[in-house]
């Protein structure tokens, strides 16, 4: 087992976002593919106390890290504890054929 000083060395996290609700498509300084809105302008990155994690809410984690010299940044969105309804799955799908079809041109 390693010791916290070795561990440290190896792992370092870089700043992210997690954030859900409309919040999470926010508009912000930040040169990435996503915002928040926070408590306030002076609070950006911290949400609001009133508004919960609600069944059905979009989810978006942009995280970065760095492991033994190997850098990473990764983005996901996700839907806390529901299914993608069908008709995002058909857009999504409507926009996956069009895409291979220019491709191809």
């Amino acid at each position: 087992m390693m010791d916290y000083d070795v561990l440290e060395c190896l792992i370092q996290m870089f700043l992210g976002n997690v954030c859900f609700g409309e919040s999470s498509i926010y508009s912000s300084y930040f040169n990435g593919p996503g915002g928040n809105y926070g408590m306030s302008p002076a609070v950006p990155l911290i949400g609001s106390r009133y508004r919960r994690l609600q069944k059905g809410d979009l989810v978006f984690v942009d995280i970065g890290c760095a492991v033994e010299g190997y850098n990473t940044d990764k983005t996901t969105t996700y839907m806390f504890d529901s299914s993608i309804p069908n008709y995002a799955k058909d857009i999504h799908d409507k926009g996956w054929r069009y895409k291979m079809k220019l491709q191809q041109c």
